[in-house]
């Protein structure tokens, strides 16, 4: 295919479930990245780079998608997630409570726990025949306001 950029991406991602008391279940993420370029490329693609904010993978909820990091994108980021859930009615439909944090840079010495992007907020899951549906609404703790999440699939 002959593309024109060598770069180097790893992706460490824990995942920790466990049930704590009742039928709550806490559930936490830790997802640390890393993208950089190697041999004749100058910067990585601007497709693999990382883009934070709102749900997904890369997701912190509170803030807009894609509106965390440095313009462009970062090439190393750090997320923690964490989530307890509790069923309602059933095992399928599920209210969760959570807390986000995270941020992207492109030097590892802009990397400080104190400048996290931080998000919290309350939501609910519903396991339907199509997959996961899930909404979220979530307080962003470093602007405020209220950011409200629509999300398919899981965060975890």
């Amino acid at each position: 295919m002959g593309g024109d950029f060598d770069y180097f991406k790893q992706i460490a991602q824990v995942n920790w479930y466990t049930d704590t008391w009742k039928k709550l279940v806490l559930r936490s993420k830790w997802r640390f990245c890393y993208v950089t370029p190697y041999g004749k490329s100058n910067d990585a693609p601007p497709d693999e780079k990382f883009y934070l904010g709102g749900t997904g993978a890369d997701g912190i909820r509170g803030f807009a998608d894609r509106s965390v990091g440095p313009a462009g994108g970062g090439t190393r980021a750090v997320i923690f997630s964490t989530e307890l859930g509790y069923p309602i009615g059933s095992d399928q439909i599920i209210g969760v409570g959570f807390f986000d944090a995270g941020n992207s840079y492109n030097k590892l010495r802009d990397f400080n726990f104190i400048n996290f992007h931080k998000g919290v907020g309350a939501g609910i899951r519903i396991r339907s025949p199509f997959g996961l549906i899930g909404f979220d609404y979530a307080y962003n703790l470093n602007e405020g306001g209220w950011e409200p999440h629509l999300q398919f699939g899981t965060t975890f």
